[in-house]
């Protein structure tokens, strides 16, 4: 009697060694073939265990019920259990066990015309659950459902979950976790919370302030969420604890009879959570660089969540000298399925071309941008030269001898001022402002405008270059070209070249002044100050140049 005692506490507590270890998993269907009015399926189970040392049997069993039918379905190992870090999918080394996952399969063939439930359970789960009450008390319950019944399809294949093993999060710190599935139906999915089971239409018991809405101790500001239609699980952890998640993946079919839309399927999974006190580390910043005007990209060696960054953008301030410091004010990215990036774009405001300094804060949510498993990007200040933005000279390349022209910058944008250099003629008017145009008399037969843009410690120039054109001659006639000089004048013109037959000097409002002889030098001190036309002909045709006067 003795003996025979003492092997069955034996056998009990080999049961519950096994069973404390087994720690979530997943079970689902996928669809083989048909033959007349039956179906065969494939019934797949996935286990996940949280220590290598333990033992799970090669084999398990399904319980499928419906059509007034019971089948009990025996699944084998597909390959040897592995380890679940192999996988990534965001596992976090600052928590929990290792995961090591163990798949089956088997067949089954029934009636198409039904409605099946699938499941499997085993006692129990594992000591010290936080969310669970008295877990090692309480079974795993796994389940999914087809249903035929309805007759809108005569197969359907489970949303297959991809392996992924455990979730680990650091306190206080928000984390977004992408929960992967495959449907290969093209049927509609939806992701909803479920309470764990313990069995059929049964919910665990849970720990106080737990339950299947609330399976993490979240921070109220923070709570778990999860997207039905990404897919994205989004949590901030209040406290350290091991959690359990239960998930189920619903997929529909639309009903046209009816005009709505029918549940042919579902399966369940159940994942553990590791919440630690974080520790995770700190992500660097690669490089920071301004390509684009007023816009900074920081490129990170590790993604940060997208939610963990404050709304007004408080852990990135620019500053520069003698320009308001602000926050930025605007981030974009190119965010994953898990909405996380290791690229950020920020607006800055004030930003002027030149150097500034853009430092990374802990923000108020005590946190900067933060990474899996508590990682934070770090705290520091990044010295970064931002660009000045593309800009042309806007005027005439070929302006008309001592015309005035007029020139203007297309862009004042980043700039604090502009310092405006002629050669080759005289101002009209001197911008005032740097959204003023520049005023430019041409004297000579090539000149150039330069302005000078400035930033912070920067400066760089834009410029135009001009080929002067011949003033006052006909097109197709005579001379090529003549010029005065100096010009303006004050006593004395002089033309480049001499012209044939007598000269007329006009002023502006179209009356003639003088007649003078033709000379390469012309007497101009007695002529009031003023704007005239130097003309004649011979007999090539008619020609003019302009001159000014100033005594």
């Amino acid at each position: 009697m003795k003996r025979l005692l003492l092997t069955l506490m034996i056998l009990v507590s080999a049961l519950t060694a096994s069973a404390t270890h087994l720690i979530g998993g997943d079970l689902s269907y996928q669809y083989v073939s048909s033959s007349g009015s039956n179906s065969t399926y494939n019934v797949l189970l996935t286990l996940y265990c949280d220590l290598t040392g333990i033992q799970v049997p090669s084999t398990q069993t399904v319980n499928v019920t419906g059509g007034g039918a019971v089948y009990s379905v025996v699944v084998s190992q597909l390959k040897p259990a592995y380890n679940a870090g192999s996988l990534g999918a965001g596992l976090c080394t600052n928590g929990g066990s290792d995961i090591i996952v163990v798949e089956y399969a088997g067949q089954i063939t029934f009636a198409t015309t039904a409605n099946y439930t699938f499941s499997w359970s085993t006692c129990c789960r594992p000591n010290g659950i936080t969310s669970i009450a008295n877990s090692a008390s309480q079974t795993i319950y796994l389940e999914a459902k087809l249903n035929l019944a309805g007759g809108l399809r005569p197969y359907n294949n489970a949303v297959r979950w991809a392996p992924m093993g455990q979730l680990s999060g650091a306190v206080h710190h928000l984390h977004q976790q992408n929960i992967p599935i495959q449907e290969i139906d093209g049927d509609s999915t939806a992701l909803v919370l479920r309470p764990a089971l313990s069995a059929a239409g049964t919910s665990v018991t849970y720990a106080s302030g737990y339950s299947a809405a609330t399976p993490i101790n979240c921070n109220v500001s923070h709570p778990v969420t999860l997207d039905p239609t990404t897919g994205v699980l989004s949590f901030k952890p209040a406290t350290t604890q091991v959690s359990t998640l239960a998930l189920r993946a619903d997929d529909y079919v639309y009903d046209s009879t009816n005009a709505n839309w029918f549940r042919i399927g579902y399966s369940m999974r159940e994942v553990p959570i590791y919440v630690t006190t974080g520790g995770g580390g700190t992500i660097g910043v690669d490089s920071a660089t301004s390509v684009n005007p007023g816009i900074l990209t920081l490129y990170l060696d590790h993604n940060v969540f997208r939610g963990s960054i404050t709304s007004g953008l408080n852990e990135f301030e620019w500053t520069q000298s003698g320009v308001s410091s602000g926050y930025a004010s605007q981030l974009t990215a190119n965010w994953d399925t898990a909405v996380m990036a290791d690229i950020l774009s920020l607006s800055l405001p004030n930003a002027v071309s030149g150097m500034g300094k853009l430092i990374v804060y802990t923000a108020s949510d005590s946190s900067t941008a933060v990474g899996r498993c508590g990682s934070a990007l770090a705290a520091d200040t990044h010295t970064v030269h931002l660009p000045f933005v593309g800009a042309i000279m806007v005027g005439s390349t070929t302006p008309t001898w001592m015309s005035t022209s007029t020139y203007q910058l297309s862009s004042t944008a980043m700039i604090d001022s502009v310092t405006w250099l002629l050669n080759g003629g005289t101002w009209i008017s001197y911008p005032a402002t740097m959204s003023d145009p520049a005023e430019v008399q041409w004297t000579g037969a090539t000149g150039e405008l330069q302005a000078v843009r400035w930033g912070r410690l920067a400066a760089d120039t834009v410029r135009i270059q001009v080929q002067v054109q011949s003033v006052g001659i006909d097109e197709g006639h005579g001379i090529s070209k003549v010029y005065a000089m100096p010009n303006p004048a004050n006593e004395v013109l002089y033309l480049s070249e001499e012209p044939a037959g007598q000269m007329e000097i006009w002023n502006l409002f179209g009356q003639k002044v003088e007649t003078v002889a033709a000379a390469r030098q012309i007497p101009v001190a007695h002529l009031p100050n003023g704007s005239y036309v130097l003309r004649w002909k011979d007999d090539q045709g008619a020609y003019r140049v302009r001159f000014v006067v100033q005594h």
